[in-house]
């Protein structure tokens, strides 16, 4: 993983984040953000270290279960995919030609996905038969030629304006 293209893509202007970037479990402190005094880097070193141990004392690291996922065999080895992702989840396996994405750091955008010109990049959990499925549905709801049901309005009661 390339820490220039994390820290440029995922640092955070909050102070009380200011530690952490787009990468899971990558901190940051000082003048490798930019330039500080010392107080500030003092304090960014404290906030990433107890950002690092609180990760430690879990024991364990939850990762993102929507992730994106190469087929090797319908790659074409393009790279078109290595350029776009914002968090440099994917590299190419020069041996076998095919791009390959790094499960732990990928965060399921889906640009890849969607910039892959041989469709061999695909999203876990959501194939291409569900997400039409999905269209279709959301357009089914509201058919064009679909007229607003007439309530039957019992007698005696007010009638609305």
């Amino acid at each position: 993983m390339r820490l220039k293209t994390v820290i440029a893509h995922g640092t955070h202007s909050s102070p009380r984040k200011s530690c952490t970037t787009a990468a899971d479990g990558v901190f940051i402190a000082g003048t490798c953000q930019g330039p500080k005094d010392i107080p500030d880097t003092v304090a960014q070193g404290a906030a990433a270290a107890a950002a690092a141990l609180s990760l430690i004392d879990l024991g364990k690291v939850n990762i993102e279960p929507i992730t994106s996922v190469i087929d090797e065999d319908a790659c074409a080895g393009c790279k078109v995919c290595i350029s776009l992702c914002p968090y440099t989840a994917i590299h190419f396996d020069a041996d076998k030609h095919v791009s390959v994405v790094e499960q732990a750091v990928c965060k399921g955008c889906g640009t890849c996905v969607a910039a892959c010109p041989s469709g061999a990049a695909r999203q876990n959990g959501y194939t291409n038969e569900q997400i039409f499925a999905e269209i279709e549905g959301a357009l089914g709801l509201f058919p064009e030629q679909q007229q607003p049901a007439e309530a039957e309005i019992p007698d005696g009661a007010p009638v609305p304006a």
